[in-house]
C-alpha cells in the first residue's frame, strides 16, 4: 500500500505565509555610521593638508586731521592670498580678520603724497592674521593717496533734540558742549554753510538726569570736528508753596475809588524742589487793570462784570504761578474831595 504524503491545499482557508525578518534599521545605522566616519576622516585629512585661500583685510586710516583732504576714494580692504593649513585657515575665519591700522600724517607732506609701501602692508597684515600664515600676495600692494590742505570755518551748532519731563518734573535748560564746531572743506563749499543741525532725537517722561552723544547731520563733501555733542538733560523734581498778597488796581478811572472782591488772592506757586527755601522778595505782586472798562466803553460794549488778576514780579526760578481766584469783581465809588 503506498502512503501519499503529498499535502492537500486547504480549501476555504488562506495560506499561511511566513514573513522573514531582516534587520534593515540596523543596517541603515551602519551605513549611516560608516558614512559619518568617513566624512571625519576626510575633514580631518583636509585640515592637515596645506591649503590656499583669498583673505580680505580692513583697513582703518587713524589719526586723519580734519585740515587734510584726500582726493578720490581710498581702499577699504586689501586682497591677500595666503597659504596654511586647513585648520589654521578655520580658525582665523572663525575668530574673524582683525583690521590693520594706517597712521595717517598730520600735515600734508611734500609733494601731496601719502605712500604705504608694500613693505608696510606686508608687515601690518602680518601682524594681523599671525605668523602662522603664510603671505603669498597683497593687493593692492601699496597704497598712495593724494592730499591737499583744506579750509577752515567755525559755525554754531543748532540743536535738534526735545525733551519732556515726567509727571511732577522740569526739564531744565539744555547744556551742550560743544556749542560751535570746526568745518573743513573747500572755499565754496563752506561758503554756503553758516550753521550746523544735531540729528533730530526726543526723550519723553524723563525723571533723571541723563548725558547723551548726539550726531551732528552730515553735509556733503565737508567733515565737522568734532562730528558729534554732548547734551547734558538736568530734571529736578517740582513742587508747590502757597502765598496770599492782596490786589492792586491799575488805571482806575479819574475821580474814582476801586473796591476790588475779594481784595486778595492766594497764589499757588511751583518751582524746584531745591528753590523752595529762597525767599519770593518784594517785587511779586498782583494787579488787576480797569483800564479794560474804558475799553470796553470806547468799543459801545457793556463794562465786564469782572477782571482777570495778573501776576507780575516773580523770580525767573518759579515755573508758573496760579491765582485763586483768576478774577475779581469791582465796585468804582466816587472818591471823596
Amino acid at each position: 500500500m503506498r502512503l501519499n504524503l503529498t499535502p492537500k491545499p486547504r480549501t476555504g482557508v488562506d495560506p499561511v505565509v511566513r514573513k522573514q525578518r531582516i534587520p534593515r534599521l540596523r543596517r541603515l545605522l551602519g551605513i549611516a555610521v560608516w558614512v559619518l566616519l568617513a566624512t571625519v576622516l576626510w575633514f580631518m585629512q583636509t585640515l592637515s593638508r596645506g591649503t590656499t585661500a583669498i583673505v580680505h583685510v580692513p583697513i582703518v586710516y587713524e589719526g586723519m586731521p580734519g585740515e587734510i583732504g584726500l582726493e578720490g576714494d581710498q581702499p577699504t580692504t586689501l586682497d591677500v592670498s595666503v597659504s596654511a593649513k586647513g585648520s589654521q585657515l578655520l580658525f582665523r575665519w572663525m575668530k574673524g580678520v582683525p583690521p590693520i591700522s594706517l597712521s595717517m600724517p598730520q600735515r600734508v607732506p611734500q609733494g601731496g603724497r601719502i605712500l604705504f609701501s608694500s613693505a608696510v602692508l606686508t608687515q601690518k597684515v602680518r601682524e594681523s592674521l599671525g605668523s602662522s600664515i603664510q603671505i603669498r600676495d597683497i593687493y593692492p600692494n601699496q597704497i598712495s593717496l593724494r592730499a591737499f590742505p583744506l579750509q577752515r570755518k567755525e559755525v554754531p551748532v543748532v540743536n535738534h533734540v526735545s525733551v519732556s519731563a515726567k509727571d511732577g518734573y522740569m526739564v531744565l535748560p539744555l547744556t551742550m558742549t560743544p556749542t560751535t564746531v570746526d568745518l573743513y572743506g573747500s572755499r565754496e563749499a563752506l561758503e554756503k554753510v553758516s550753521e550746523v543741525h544735531t540729528k533730530e532725537l526726543l526723550y519723553k517722561n524723563l525723571s533723571q538726569d541723563k548725558v547723551v552723544r548726539v550726531p551732528i547731520e552730515e553735509i556733503p563733501h565737508i567733515y565737522s570736528s568734532p562730528d558729534s555733542v554732548q547734551l547734558q538733560i538736568s530734571v529736578v523734581e517740582l513742587t508747590e508753596k502757597r502765598i496770599e498778597l492782596p490786589i492792586e488796581a491799575l488805571n482806575t478811572p479819574s475821580g474814582f475809588v476801586a473796591k476790588l472782591l475779594p481784595a486778595r488772592v492766594s497764589l499757588t506757586l511751583t518751582m524746584p524742589i531745591t528753590d523752595y527755601n529762597k525767599p519770593i522778595g518784594n517785587n511779586v505782586s498782583v494787579v488787576v487793570d480797569l483800564h479794560q472798562i474804558a475799553e470796553a466803553e470806547q468799543r459801545g460794549e457793556k463794562r465786564p462784570e469782572m477782571l482777570p488778576v495778573r501776576v507780575e514780579g516773580l523770580p525767573d526760578w518759579v515755573v508758573r504761578a496760579t491765582a485763586s481766584p483768576k478774577a475779581v469783581q469791582y465796585i468804582l465809588e466816587t472818591a471823596e474831595p
